[in-house]
């Protein structure tokens, strides 16, 4: 187990802020393994939620925080509208540096001049994160624990990036994902609809002090670290072996049958 100090105060809140200052503007199953008893959050309707985001020792890959760091969210991007059952699956190229059928496949498709261009745009990779999240919106929801968030970049984080980054000073915000002096986010979101489809988007956040601290010890043991949560075609595993193949994720983009 990583040590207490690996969790002291500062660490985290300054990780916060460099993600802040360097940014440029139903995934579980495709994009995400969930560790077993881990519940998936999700905003479901609008209202007012009260949200903790936990931080985590990150682990390979992270875009925005190094190996062995204190940080509190997972950068990815996804191809959406993918095969047959038009689901979403992560983007190696734009997540980990790996070759990436669909991304090939809109590269090729742009020296066509016959291409369809909303084809090729509705396939281009989109921004999310991932998060240990504590919902202590209500007592039920809190006991359910660290819950993993996965969110479009634009529904939440960049609300949270803007907040961040412009904060006046004494406002002290990089702290809220501390376990020692962290702060609640108090997040609104409002029902918007697009294509057809409705989703909730974060109007206003606002930090809150927390009424107690985390155990540093204790989180460290309840948190999960998100960047080995992803499925990334082409990645290999802590074994070394490949779970899920280049080829496969092109079979499923192509639409070929899976042979047995």
């Amino acid at each position: 187990m990583p040590p207490r100090s690996v969790m002291q105060r500062g660490a985290a809140a300054a990780n916060a802020r460099r993600r802040a200052q360097t940014h440029s503007s139903d995934s579980a199953r495709t994009c995400i393994r969930l560790p077993e008893g881990v519940s998936a959050f999700a905003v479901k309707k609008a209202g007012v939620y009260r949200l903790d985001i936990m931080p985590y020792i990150v682990g390979e890959g992270n875009p925005c925080a190094d190996k062995g760091a204190v940080y509190f969210e997972r950068t990815f991007w996804v191809h959406r509208g993918v095969g047959a059952n038009n689901e979403m699956y992560v983007c190696p190229a734009k997540t980990a540096n790996l070759p990436c059928p669909i991304c090939q496949w809109i590269l090729q498709q742009r020296k066509d001049p016959n291409a369809d261009e909303d084809t090729i745009k509705s396939l281009l990779p989109k921004e999310r994160q991932l998060f240990n999240v504590i919902d202590v919106t209500s007592k039920a929801e809190e006991e359910k624990g660290v819950q993993i968030w996965d969110i479009s970049f634009h529904l939440f984080g960049k609300l949270l990036d803007d907040r961040l980054k412009n904060q006046e000073d004494g406002d002290n915000f990089d702290s809220f994902c501390e376990c020692e002096g962290g702060k609640t986010l108090r997040c609104t979101f409002v029902e918007k609809s697009w294509n057809g489809n409705s989703f909730c988007e974060t109007s206003a956040i606002d930090f809150k002090n927390r009424e107690a601290d985390y155990d540093p010890e204790q989180t460290v043991d309840a948190v999960y670290c998100l960047d080995d949560l992803l499925i990334i075609a082409g990645k290999k595993d802590s074994t070394g072996k490949v779970p899920f193949t280049y080829e496969r994720l092109k079979e499923i983009f192509l639409q070929v049958p899976e042979v047995s």
